[in-house]
């Protein structure tokens, strides 16, 4: 037992033996896989322009040049008659490579709407992931990670994008979108 004792000590001070309290300080931590920055700028201008309203008629559309950051710009369409109305999101990477990326985009939903009817307001976190690839163009917006049958998430738009969109809204929900913006002055 006392070689044992003597082995062990001599493993340890030589830095060979860790036990496991001293196994844990020396443990790396966990990171994130290193995501191409071109691939989360994809993602990134595509959010932009959704949240802006690309995605609310095909006059936006055309303006906000969506198409041009997917692999196959006739699989999204325009003028969807609702929209999640989100506050903000994260982008984060769950796996890379050189030429794909697997990225989950959480967003801080506040409520929806839909054409002609009042926001349905409900305070959720949403989770979604995308795939990106690195075509000969540059990265695109491949597919959707988990439900490739579904090409894209959302639409997803901003209270001021809802305010600037649903002209039909009451002067409540008027207000609660404005609210959200940091607007405060009255309008009905």
């Amino acid at each position: 037992m006392m070689h044992f004792v003597a082995l062990v000590s001599a493993l340890v001070g030589a830095g060979l033996f860790a036990p496991p309290a001293r196994a844990r300080e020396q443990s790396q931590p966990y990171r994130e896989p290193r995501c191409p920055q071109g691939g989360i700028s994809v993602l990134q201008a595509y959010i932009d322009a959704d949240t802006a309203g690309a995605r609310q008629s095909s006059e936006a559309w055309e303006r906000s040049r969506i198409d041009t950051l997917t692999w196959d710009p006739h699989h999204d369409e325009p003028a969807y008659d609702g929209a999640v109305i989100v506050r903000g999101f994260i982008i984060k990477c769950l796996s890379a490579s050189p030429d794909s990326a697997v990225l989950e985009v959480t967003w801080d939903a506040v409520g929806a709407l839909s054409s002609g009817e009042p926001v349905e307001w409900k305070r959720q976190t949403l989770r979604d992931s995308v795939v990106l690839k690195r075509l000969p163009p540059g990265w695109r917006l491949s597919s959707r990670a988990y439900n490739s049958e579904q090409l894209w998430f959302g639409p997803f738009i901003s209270p001021a994008t809802a305010l600037a969109t649903a002209t039909w809204l009451g002067s409540d929900d008027r207000r609660k979108l404005r609210a959200l913006t940091g607007e405060s002055r009255r309008q009905g």
